[in-house]
């Protein structure tokens, strides 16, 4: 028999081994709940690989945790997004390719005068971006931001045709302004929310399929680029105004029917001023998170207007750069203002060679990440290289024999401008989506095009200037490149890259109809996704 000290110490022993377990229990719920509270912020945590050693990857803050929405490919939606979207590019850069000679031919202006004209009409309907983003997030919507913008664009390419039919000049230079700016204010209002649409139908785990769609969008973008400036300058040179205008208008009516025919397909975000549901109003409310995203941004876009000013050359002075060259390459002749689409056909061929093959050479086999800031720093350089070549060449063409010099020499300079836009306009577009909440998304794209805008007056500014040559001016517009993108390159070094949550499902206004859950047309759960 065991004596009573023995039995004794089992108990105590026996206790004890209970005691511990029950601290280990407790410890093991109380490390449960600490791993639930800190879910949602380490989940929302962006893994950035070979990320910048100097730079932070912070979660954006929420006020409020809601439930993400998921979603299957969008193909309906997509493949009308994009057809719409190459039909209005061809609008947009049709007319812009004519203009600076519409202004000389069409309207009797002056060289310097049509210049002028080219740039204001950019920095008018890039200074309407900030408006188009504001009423898409806080008022309409996205959809119907858009809806109701085209519609203003396609009156104004119906009364720009008007001014080529013979009217006596001052109403045809009245017309023409009032044209212009319809065109700017609707097409400057589509232009920032355009982008934003396409990645609003995509969900939280479809993060590949829409980098693509902002790249398939872009590639359409230029698709229309490629045949409105090329088209519309062949139509002017061996046809008349009447007919090169004509085909503009017929762009852009079939682009307003077939995106409101594709209503029911689309995914609409609800504009932050109307709840959900209900007919009462948010009022004019800014979270601390939305003007946190601004100003974290604001610097990353400040040199960009300098960018945008020699981009925008090629519209212009390049142009009248090409003017003076010898346009015959054989028997072909190339119409000075057809040049520009040589850009876009560029943008085409490098946008998947850039996606396929140089941004996974830099991440697999340099071992240096093509991250978005990494992408625009190296478009800045590819924009000083081609001034430096435009330079060159108009230094080659002041000490030549007038039309002696053949217009291939300015492929260089397309080609550096080519790649810049590739770098820089894109991963643009997928920065200010990624980088700003769902109430701002459109906001901050707004700010990339003001840079838009800041960068034409940048143009007219220096257009006011007497300067003895054009070589002078394209080597001041170097300079100041130069040192913008050194600039920019330090800038990078003090942002922190911030994973803003998905759309939830509080955000979603409308869905397609093949998605809504029966019996209720108003409510869509994330299980209704799957």
């Amino acid at each position: 028999m065991e004596c009573a000290s023995v039995v004794q110490a089992k108990q105590h022993h026996g206790l004890a081994e209970e005691h511990a377990a029950d601290s280990l229990e407790r410890l093991r719920q109380d490390l449960s709940s600490m791993k639930e509270m800190y879910k949602s912020q380490l989940d929302a945590i962006v893994t950035e690989e070979e990320a910048d050693e100097t730079r932070m990857l912070v979660p954006a803050m929420e006020s409020e945790p809601a439930e993400v929405v998921d979603l299957p490919y969008p193909l309906a939606a997509m493949l009308i997004i994009l057809t719409v979207t190459v039909l209005q590019s061809y609008g947009q850069s049709g007319m812009q390719a004519v203009l600076e000679l519409y202004g000389e031919d069409g309207l009797g202006l002056t060289g310097t005068a049509s210049t002028i004209v080219v740039s204001g009409f950019v920095a008018i309907y890039s200074f309407m971006a900030p408006v188009g983003g504001l009423v898409s997030d806080r008022w309409l919507g996205n959809y119907l931001t858009q809806w109701g913008s085209g519609w203003y664009w396609l009156a104004g390419a119906i009364i720009i045709q008007w001014t080529v039919i013979g009217l006596p000049h001052t109403l045809s230079v009245t017309l023409a302004v009032l044209g212009l700016s319809l065109t700017a204010f609707g097409y400057g209002m589509i232009n920032p929310i355009q982008s934003i649409f396409v990645g609003d139908q995509f969900g939280p785990s479809q993060a590949k399929h829409k980098i693509a769609a902002f790249s398939w969008y872009y590639f359409c973008c230029n698709v229309g680029n490629v045949f409105g400036e090329a088209v519309c300058p062949l139509l002017r040179e061996y046809t008349n105004w009447n007919l090169t205008l004509l085909t503009i208008s017929a762009a852009l009516l079939p682009a307003c029917l077939i995106y409101w025919a594709g209503s029911r397909f689309y995914v609409k975000v609800i504009p932050t001023m109307q709840k959900r549901g209900t007919g009462e109003k948010r009022g004019w409310t800014t979270r601390k998170e939305d003007l946190e995203s601004l100003w974290r941004i604001i610097p990353i876009f400040s040199p960009f207007p300098v960018f945008w000013a020699l981009y925008f050359q090629q519209s212009s002075t390049w142009i009248i750069q090409a003017e003076e060259m010898n346009l015959y390459l054989g028997n072909f002749y190339v119409p000075p203002d057809l040049m520009p689409s040589l850009n876009d056909l560029m943008v085409l061929i490098l946008l998947p060679i850039f996606g396929y093959v140089v941004y996974p050479f830099c991440d697999n086999i340099v071992g240096i990440r093509a991250s978005p800031l990494r992408k625009l720093s190296a478009g800045m350089i590819m924009t000083v290289l081609a001034f430096v070549c435009a330079t060159l060449l108009q230094v080659l063409l002041d000490h030549s024999e007038e039309y002696t010099v053949s217009i291939f020499y300015q492929f260089p300079q397309y080609f550096f401008i080519s790649a810049a836009e590739v770098l820089v306009a894109v991963t643009g577009l997928e920065f200010c989506y990624s980088q700003s909440p769902v109430s701002m998304k459109s906001t901050v794209t707004a700010l990339w095009y003001i840079a838009t805008a800041l960068g034409q007056l940048i143009v007219i500014g220096v257009e006011l200037i007497p300067f003895e040559n054009p070589a002078t001016a394209f080597a001041v517009f170097t300079t100041l490149m130069i040192v913008v993108t050194i600039v920019f390159m330090v800038i990078t070094l003090f942002y922190r890259y911030v994973d803003y949550n998905n759309l939830s499902a509080e955000d979603i206004e409308a869905r397609p109809e093949s998605l809504l859950e029966k019996g209720d047309p108003e409510t869509v759960l994330v299980g209704d996704f799957d």
